[in-house]
This record gives C-alpha cells, sequence and structure tokens, in this order.
C-alpha cells in the first residue's frame, strides 16, 4: 500500500499521519492566537 498523506477514506489513519492536526485544530478553536500554547482570554 502506498503512503498517501491525506486518505479521506482512511480519516482514522490520519492520526499517525498527522497527530499536530490535533493541536493545529485545538489552537484555532481556541482563538488562533498565533501562539504554541492556547490562550484562556
Amino acid at each position: 500500500m502506498p503512503l498517501v498523506p491525506h486518505l479521506p477514506a482512511d480519516e482514522p489513519d490520519r492520526d499517525r499521519s498527522a497527530p499536530d492536526v490535533g493541536e493545529i485544530v485545538e489552537d484555532i478553536l481556541d482563538g488562533g492566537d498565533d501562539g504554541p500554547a492556547p490562550s484562556p482570554a
């Protein structure tokens, strides 16, 4: 099986392809203050 960077049907496998995505999404949902850590205010 070829290594694909993004598989729409293999979304559950994306965790090991891009584990940082979760952190990035959390930062954006937190406000996206362009920082390494989420800001409560």
